[in-house]
């Protein structure tokens, strides 16, 4: 008999947080969930079709800024402004071999049940669409949904941002909030979002596919599909200079 530990479960109780390679546990306060590793920008070129380049050196050089690792810490819905400009979020390429060098400034979305992995935000091209999907570090194994299964890809792109540019937001139904992060497109030009959403204890993410009305999760060979999750969103930010950045 198959259980589903987790499936209906609040995501609340506890998120992850690395920090120097090292994961703690977080412990959100009660329907204000949400972490992030700390970030701060590779320099690397973005893909225009999928990132607005910086335009302006103001910008280049806030990314570039390698801040001192603060404590790991949780985003309520209702942040507060931050004072910043440029994307919330950099996508830099890498693959499984050497994404590891990312792990100090990648986005951690959630964990797997059984032994506590970490699993990052990432996104990688399939069957011609860009799909969030998840990086599972410690096994050097990535994956995305798609067509009703799990796919594991080899190379892709990994989301790293400040931890006061992001928090999660509730979504349902394939709505997501209005200050959502695109994270990639179908072949027709659909936007697809990061989502993610407990599935047998384990606390995923995945794609929110709005014109489906669901989240769907690369797990266990499938696309685990939620009609309820939490989407990756932007903190609203007070600019620091007038450029199209943002």
């Amino acid at each position: 008999m198959n259980t589903n530990w987790g499936q209906n479960q609040p995501v609340q109780p506890q998120m992850y947080c690395q920090i120097n390679g090292i994961v703690f546990a977080v412990t959100p306060l009660p329907r204000q969930p949400g972490t992030a590793w700390p970030g701060n920008g590779s320099g690397q070129t973005l893909p225009h079709e999928f990132q607005t380049p910086l335009k302006c050196t103001s910008c280049q050089a806030l990314l570039s800024e390698r801040p001192s690792v603060p404590p790991p810490m949780y985003y309520p819905n209702t942040a507060a402004p931050v004072k910043c400009c440029g994307p919330a979020v950099e996508w830099v390429p890498t693959n499984i071999n050497d994404a590891h060098t990312l792990r100090d400034r990648a986005v951690v979305a959630g964990f797997e049940k059984h032994n506590g992995s970490a699993l990052w935000v990432i996104r990688a091209k399939y069957a011609g669409d860009m799909i969030p999907g998840k990086l599972v570090a410690r096994h050097k194994v990535a994956y995305v949904g798609w067509d009703g299964r799990e796919h594991d890809v080899h190379e892709f792109e990994v989301c790293c941002a400040r931890p006061e540019r992001i928090m999660w937001q509730e979504g349902r139904n394939g709505h997501v909030p209005p200050n959502a992060i695109v994270a990639g497109r179908t072949s027709n030009g659909e936007p697809l979002y990061v989502g993610r959403a407990f599935e047998q204890g384990s606390l995923t993410p995945g794609k929110v596919h709005p014109s489906y009305q669901e989240l769907f999760l690369p797990f266990e060979g499938r696309e685990a599909s939620h009609t309820e999750y939490e989407v990756l969103c932007a903190v609203n930010v007070v600019h620091l200079c007038n450029c199209p950045c943002v």
